[in-house]
């Protein structure tokens, strides 16, 4: 189960680097490498109390983000409205939307 989290970022972060023109930098099985040493240091904590700080740090960088996200869409729209491909919702195609928000939950890199 562990091996599909690596496959999976991996794959995205390959995905990533690839579209901002540095693909070749490092490859897959390199990702993973440095994925699992960055990992390791983690598995010599026996008590979940010991894991509190860095829980609180990423719940924090999750907030901001979502924080970020949000002002760059409100920003977006006040300076250039809803693009014209945008149609407003249709309950005709609501299944299609749910279909799609699983598969893409589930990781489409994989």
């Amino acid at each position: 189960l562990r091996s599909r989290y690596f496959i999976f970022v991996s794959t995205t972060i390959d995905d990533v680097l690839r579209s901002l023109g540095a693909g070749t930098l490092i490859s897959k099985h390199g990702i993973i490498v440095i994925m699992a040493i960055c990992e390791l240091p983690f598995t010599f904590i026996h008590r979940l109390e010991g894991l509190t700080a860095i829980n609180a740090i990423a719940t924090a960088l999750i907030f901001f983000s979502l924080v970020a996200v949000v002002v760059v869409s409100v920003t977006h729209l006040r300076e250039f409205g809803v693009h014209e491909d945008v149609t407003s919702f249709q309950p005709s195609t609501l299944y299609l939307f749910i279909g799609s928000a699983l598969f893409a939950l589930e990781g489409m890199a994989i």
